[in-house]
């Protein structure tokens, strides 16, 4: 009454020791001989139609083979090697003249295809039923089908199709075992547009190992597209100001490299007097005072000056809210009414770690109406940390940009980039503390984190850019 159920992915029958009699029973010649002619046709056509899918399936290999084929047939073997010599040499020229185009068109092409039938594939089930990703139905055994391979120059990606009831997430917790058992430096699970099946990332080559030399400070200034980065693929990564930055990390990530990139990128406008800086350096100024001439105001004096600091700014966000009420949305920048950044370093000096207690209600309180109103009237934070833990970073929801750098444990990623960016592929706790300046980022509206490179900004960099876009308006305190 019911068809078997049928489970959608690769199959592999279980062991059946039982032993079963078959009957015997006799055929007339006359009647035998007619069934065998019937069983070898039926034979021949389902030889000849897997003969044919296999040629279309592995066309690649099917095709230039088949041609040499014909060709040896043809006109001899010599015409055949003739053709095999040219068509290697003009292959080669084709790498020669022309690198990018041969390896997208088909360098790529047949490395994705070797790895998948060489490396993959001899793998791929027993890493799965290790894993914990097959399961058995109806006394079968059961595997996620390894589809596709592609390959880019500097990853693969894997596309599998999942069983019924599994979840991208499911792969993206077994993510790390992938990466080890198929020798890549990470691998994340990234879901496709179609609902049963899953990609996985396998990096192959750190493209951001090398460190990279500070940009050139942008002519324009863009507050909601500030080029601060590379990213895996070699482009240019933008974060926005809008809506506040924050950026975590253990001492030695590189937060400094972070924190200069976006003030290069906002140097022209610091020049033209429509964006101001005001630096807080709870360390006593050793962070910030080589680029002290790019600041409006600089305050290091301790807690009680900075509390006073930034309670005036709250009072600046507080006005020109009265003030845009009803009157605009946004703030647009000019010399009478800049863009204010306020620089912080180490923010939970400033918001945890005071031990008087009304002055610290006095700094949160300041903080939470510059975070949660600032953004509209053209007042951004850039907050920098190294404890990222609920008691200290309870702010964490107010900063649209979110940059996680070298990190002690897993957990602290989560606090920092949001619940489950771990999963989605961000590993800050993995970054070797060989690779400043290495994080990854989260952009608001944005469900994965992306790999990216600050460049390095040693103090003479620093000096330089102080020298060259400080105003006569930056003062040390």
């Amino acid at each position: 009454m019911f068809s078997k159920n049928r489970v959608p992915g690769d199959s592999h029958d279980a062991p059946n020791p039982r032993r079963w009699r078959v009957p015997m029973f006799h055929i007339p010649l006359w009647a035998y001989i007619p069934w065998l002619a019937v069983k070898g046709l039926w034979w021949l056509i389902l030889g000849l139609g897997a003969a044919l899918y296999y040629l279309a399936k592995f066309y690649w290999l099917s095709a230039p083979l088949g041609l040499l084929a014909y060709l040896t047939v043809a006109y001899g073997w010599y015409w055949a090697t003739a053709a095999a010599v040219f068509a290697t040499g003009m292959l080669g020229v084709w790498w020669w003249r022309r690198r990018d185009t041969f390896q997208r068109w088909l360098g790529w092409f047949y490395i994705a295809k070797w790895r998948h039938y060489l490396r993959y594939r001899p793998l791929w089930q027993p890493t799965i039923a290790n894993i914990g990703l097959a399961t058995s139905f109806g006394g079968e055994r059961f595997y996620p089908s390894l589809l596709n391979v592609r390959h880019d120059g500097r990853c693969d990606v894997v596309t599998a199709r999942m069983l019924p009831g599994q979840h991208p997430h499911d792969w993206a917790e077994a993510a790390p075992r992938f990466a080890h058992t198929f020798k890549a430096l990470s691998c994340t699970a990234i879901e496709s547009p179609k609902a049963d099946r899953v990609a996985l990332r396998f990096r192959l080559v750190d493209t951001l190992a090398a460190t990279i030399p500070p940009f050139p400070v942008p002519a324009t200034v863009d507050t909601r597209r500030l080029p601060v980065a590379v990213d895996e693929d070699g482009m240019l990564f933008t974060v926005s100001l809008v809506g506040h930055v924050l950026i975590a990390g253990r001492t030695g990530s590189g937060k400094g490299s972070a924190v200069w990139s976006i003030v290069s990128a906002i140097a022209n406008g610091i020049t033209s007097g429509l964006l101001h800086v005001h630096a807080f350096d709870p360390k006593g100024g050793m962070e910030f005072a080589y680029g002290q001439e790019l600041f409006r105001a600089f305050h290091y004096d301790g807690p009680h000056e900075m509390a006073g600091a930034l309670e005036d700014l709250a009072k600046v966000v507080i006005q020109r809210a009265n003030r845009y009420r009803g009157m605009a949305r946004d703030h647009t920048a000019t010399t009478d009414e800049p863009t204010i950044v306020i620089l912080i370093d180490e923010f939970a000096s400033l918001t945890a770690y005071v031990p008087d207690k009304k002055l610290k209600e006095r700094l949160n309180h300041a903080m939470a109406e510059i975070l949660t109103k600032g953004r509209a009237v053209g007042v951004h934070v850039i907050a920098a940390l190294q404890d990222p833990r609920k008691e200290i970073l309870s702010y964490r929801n107010l900063f649209a940009t979110r940059i996680a750098l070298a990190l002690n444990e897993e957990s602290e990623v989560d606090m920092v980039l949001g619940e489950n960016a771990v999963r989605n592929g961000a590993a800050s706790h993995l970054i070797s503390e060989h690779q400043p300046g290495v994080g990854y980022v989260m952009l608001d509206g944005r469900n994965r984190p992306g790999r990216v490179r600050f460049p390095y900004h040693d103090d003479n960099d620093i000096r330089a850019m102080a020298a060259t876009y400080g105003t006569t308006l930056g003062v040390a305190q």
